[in-house]
């Protein structure tokens, strides 16, 4: 994964629990360097060390970790410097939710070596989408449903998002569904 996620997760930790504590999960990681460098990218290993090591210092569940983790994304990280991209998103949920693949496309720009997730709108109404997740990396549902959480603040929305397992279309998607 690229620097950014690793970035990410150490200004969550700095934020909520100071330098002392994320430099004991950076060690215990293996990380190395103390600067994190947005654009480089790094073994997956890392970040999912970086989440499993973090759990245990902070002595929380890692799927907690991951659904704070992804708010975190999208309310702090992306919100501070990436704003224009979040645009491009659309200025609804519905919108932003069916855009997101174009979203990571134009990253890709960026950082190549980018393997993002992709995303598919399967069914929707008014205050209802159900969102298919695909994605090369296991486990990493906790941080969607906090991403999609921090999507519903940034849309002035109380979301509701219900994880639906495997999707019977889509047997490699995960299904969420979302209600607000």
């Amino acid at each position: 994964m690229y620097g950014l996620v690793n970035k990410a997760m150490q200004e969550l930790v700095l934020r909520n629990h100071g330098e002392e504590m994320w430099n004991r999960i950076r060690t215990k990681a293996g990380l190395e360097d103390e600067e994190i460098i947005g654009l480089k990218s790094y073994p997956d290993s890392l970040t999912y060390d970086l989440v499993r090591i973090g759990s245990e210092e902070l002595g929380v569940k890692p799927e907690e970790l991951l659904e704070f983790f992804g708010e975190h994304w999208i309310t702090h990280t992306a919100a501070s410097g990436y704003e224009n991209v979040l645009d491009l998103g659309g200025n609804n949920l519905t919108d932003f939710l069916h855009n997101l693949n174009v979203i990571h496309m134009k990253i890709t720009h960026l950082m190549p070596s980018m393997v993002p997730p992709s995303f598919k709108v399967k069914n929707e109404s008014a205050n209802r989408i159900e969102l298919l997740y695909f994605s090369d990396r296991p486990g990493l549902q906790p941080m969607v449903v906090g991403i999609l959480r921090g999507l519903g603040r940034r849309f002035d929305l109380d979301v509701k998002i219900r994880n639906l397992g495997v999707d019977v279309d889509f047997p490699s998607g995960i299904l969420f569904e979302l209600t607000w």
